[in-house]
């Protein structure tokens, strides 16, 4: 799985690769996606969409809820939208 984070808005990133984990790596049929928030983040929104828009699976995340299964999710292209409120 290759994946990449870009930041929209007129804020600062505060997401990063580096704070995102998919495993396991080559795919199976149990994979996930963890991502760590940063100290500034405490809650977070995710939209994992299918490439024409359809939305696959959607939900909130925590500093301690972060872990996102893709059991189910059909193999193929996808994006998931993060968005992050740092209040």
């Amino acid at each position: 799985m290759n994946y990449s984070v870009n930041s929209t808005g007129i804020n600062d990133n505060k997401i990063t690769e580096d704070h995102f984990q998919v495993y396991p790596n080559p795919s199976s049929a149990n994979q996930s996606v963890q991502i760590e928030l940063p100290q500034n983040v405490n809650e977070a929104k995710y939209t994992l969409y299918n490439y024409v828009g359809g939305i696959l699976k959607s939900g909130n995340l925590t500093r301690s809820e972060n872990v996102i299964s893709l059991n189910g999710i059909a193999p193929g292209l996808s994006l998931m939208s993060l968005e992050v409120d740092t209040n």
